[in-house]
């Protein structure tokens, strides 16, 4: 820009003044002031500003009046008048092109806008200056060449259209062809396009056409034209915005053409974007408020009226002391202090009216302005007694879990431990604070008593919050810190919200002293079956050793298929005592050194049902009798004493079927020699399915062919 494009700014408000003095000397514009009229028109005088930047409403002589003057003189005629305005008064605007303004610029401006509107105000004067000072120079060559005229105006950098005194078009610059894509043959008579393509309609004194007589408006001053930032329909079908300014030079009109298409968009654009915040702002369920960097509210959401008791109007621009009670005051300053200072968000809560608020603020940075504050407050009232609530009932619970003796504890959905109550953290050896956080299973449950992995995928506490299921261990073992086994029988119990499962709940017991006590029991009920099986071998000499060998061989079966160890402990009793109901067959049938009768045989196999018999009253952890009542059924039904099948018998009695039949073939009898192990095991084999349990028959087959198994005599 030119170091001569001067500005004067006149306004009475000094604060304004300053700001406008701010803004355009950043720009590099040289800029003077006038507080007045009067020292407006005394400025003007002495020198003739590029432009004037003036408030309508001033104390004494008022900007129209000083317009007025202004235009009086020849002089001052071509300097463009922007007034400053802080209404949309139609009147005052037409009052104000009236008197030879050339633009009103809205209070409070926009910085962008303004600085737009001064350049293209100073770029349309220095145009026409140019323009004149080009036309004054070379008149008198122009009035001999009329091509060396249309050249001239063809290399202006905006449309231009020339008339003549009638108003019929004699020439468009390339510019406007460019422009609009009306060439000079397609618009005879300028008022009638203008009629045309005017989307508006004018009335007949808003044509732009300067007749013979009429004395010609400046270039930058064209009566009300401006103002109606007129809406032109191309030759294409668009349309554009333009403002229009003419001038007379001889006898022909000259028709300067201002697009400002970009520069309505941009307003409309940024009107719809006001409207849209204050609707915002209009019906926003959070608090949101705009301040000024003295903490001052420049825009509040309307739903303040309600907390405050005061229309927006009357709380916009107040200080914050003013609104709030003093100490609230002081401490919502120093936050805004803070936020500004430091250029970062903050969070804080607040009490007013019994109500508590969680605010959060921000700094909003300007260019070349000062920052702004921003910010939304929520209520948070019922959910901080919602807190409290939940807090009390957090106490409460502890205190309940505090004094069970049991140990508890609570898991995430990843096995860390959210919880423990003491008497679990004693039970441990560990500090309560010492097992939050940690992973259970990793920590306590890791291996299982006889040295192997603890899978955890198959860990009945993971179990119940992947399937959701209540899983209840009869006996397990947990880890102490100091590395010794802790007996336990627990209950994982899954912990839903909703139908969402977050967690898992764990309440266990040391059950050390039951584990001793079975133990205990356990050894008094081995030496008393012993002692049973002693009783029936005295009797049957021949058979002496056969229960024992039946029960170690049942149990390496059993092993081999996979059976939990508890199960194996009770088909070793069963077995062990299997034959216990011959006592009540008579010895000399037991010893009998030839071919049992069909009556003896019948005598026989009735030891089955009188051991059962025998041992019905007693209380075994495991269904003994039931093992030894079938240990001589069949698969097929055709065994004896019910003639049960298939899955009406006991595993554990098939398995006893199975090694019987294996031991007594392979074992001498008083009425015939040893058969052989390999006559027992096709023996096996060949009824595999059929008399036998295949499952059995396999386990025992692989035992003796592939694992080299032996019976304990034929070592």
């Amino acid at each position: 820009m030119s170091e001569c494009d001067e500005i004067l700014i006149v306004d009475d408000d000094p604060l304004i003044s300053q700001l406008l003095l701010e803004i355009l000397s950043r720009e590099g514009f040289p800029v003077r002031s006038a507080d007045s009229g009067e020292c407006a028109l005394s400025s003007v005088a002495a020198k003739p500003p590029k432009l004037i930047l003036m408030d309508i409403n001033m104390p004494g002589m008022d900007g129209f009046e000083v317009c007025r003057r202004l235009r009086e003189k020849e002089s001052n005629q071509t300097i463009p008048i922007l007034f400053l305005s802080g209404t949309e008064d139609q009147n005052e605007k037409i009052k104000g092109f009236s008197l030879g303004a050339v633009d009103f610029i809205p209070k409070p401006f926009q910085r962008d806008e303004l600085l737009a509107r001064i350049r293209n105000h100073l770029e349309l004067s220095r145009l026409r200056a140019d323009l004149e000072a080009q036309v004054a120079q070379r008149t008198n060559e122009l009035r001999q060449s009329e091509s060396y005229f249309r050249e001239l105006i063809n290399s202006a950098p905006v449309p231009i259209a020339v008339s003549n005194e009638q108003g019929n078009v004699e020439y468009v610059n390339a510019r406007f062809v460019a422009a609009y894509g009306f060439k000079a043959e397609d618009i005879p008579s300028l008022e009638d396009w203008w009629r045309h393509t005017y989307q508006n309609e004018p009335s007949q004194g808003d044509v732009p056409c300067v007749r013979q007589g009429e004395k010609p408006a400046p270039i930058n001053g064209y009566k009300d034209i401006e103002s109606r930032e007129c809406q032109i329909i191309c030759k294409d079908g668009t349309i554009r915005i333009a403002g229009i300014y003419t001038t007379r030079i001889g006898d022909k009109n000259i028709f300067v053409f201002s697009d400002v298409t970009e520069r309505k968009q941009a307003e409309e654009s940024f009107s719809e974007i006001e409207k849209i915040f204050s609707l915002f702002m209009e019906h926003s369920p959070i608090y949101v408020f705009f301040k000024d960097e003295t903490s001052r509210p420049i825009r509040l959401s309307r739903n303040y009226e309600q907390m405050l008791g005061k229309p927006i109007e009357e709380l916009v621009g107040k200080a914050t002391e003013e609104i709030f009670p003093s100490e609230l005051a002081r401490c919502k300053v120093l936050h805004d202090s803070m936020v500004i200072r430091e250029g970062k968000p903050v969070e804080i809560q607040e009490e007013f009216n019994d109500r508590i608020y969680s605010t959060i603020k921000f700094p909003i940075f300007r260019k070349n302005k000062p920052p702004l504050l921003a910010g939304f407050s929520i209520d948070i009232t019922e959910h901080k007694h919602y807190e409290n609530n939940i807090r009390e009932l957090s106490r409460r619970n502890q205190r309940l879990l505090s004094s069970v003796g049991e140990g508890i504890y609570g898991l995430d959905t990843k096995g860390q431990i959210t919880f423990i109550n003491p008497a679990a953290a004693k039970m441990l050896q560990y500090d309560d604070n010492d097992l939050i956080g940690q992973n259970s299973h990793d920590l306590f449950h890791h291996t299982k008593i006889d040295g192997s992995a603890n899978v955890r995928e198959d860990c009945p506490i993971y179990m119940s919050f992947n399937g959701g299921i209540t899983h209840n261990e009869g006996t397990d073992f947990f880890w102490r810190k100091d590395g010794t086994a802790l007996p336990v029988e627990f209950t994982s119990t899954p912990i839903k919200e909703g139908d969402r499962i977050i967690g898992a709940v764990v309440s266990f017991k040391d059950i050390t002293e039951r584990i001793q006590s079975l133990e205990k029991l356990r050894k008094a009920l081995g030496a008393t079956v012993q002692t049973i099986a002693a009783m029936v071998e005295k009797r049957d000499p021949y058979t002496a050793g056969h229960q024992r060998r039946v029960a170690d061989l049942s149990r390496a079966i059993a092993a081999e298929m996979g059976l939990p160890s508890e199960r194996i402990d009770g088909l070793r009793i069963a077995g062990v005592i299997h034959d216990i109901g011959k006592i009540s067959v008579p010895a000399e049938i037991l010893s009998k050194p030839k071919a049992l009768t069909n009556t003896e045989f019948s005598l026989i196999k009735t030891h089955s049902q009188s051991g059962c018999d025998i041992l019905q009253n007693i209380e075994f952890p495991w269904p003994v009798a039931d093992m030894i009542v079938q240990h001589h059924e069949r698969m097929n039904g055709s065994g004896y004493p019910n003639g049960l099948a298939g899955d009406q018998l006991l595993i554990e009695s098939r398995i006893l079927a199975v090694a019987d039949v294996v031991e007594s073939m392979s074992s001498h009898r008083p009425y015939r020699p040893s058969l052989g192990i390999d006559a027992a095991l096709d023996e096996i084999d060949r009824n595999r399915g059929s008399l036998y349990d295949s499952d059995v028959s396999d386990a025992c087959l692989r035992l003796f062919r592939d694992r080299g198994y032996k019976i304990a005599d034929r070592l």
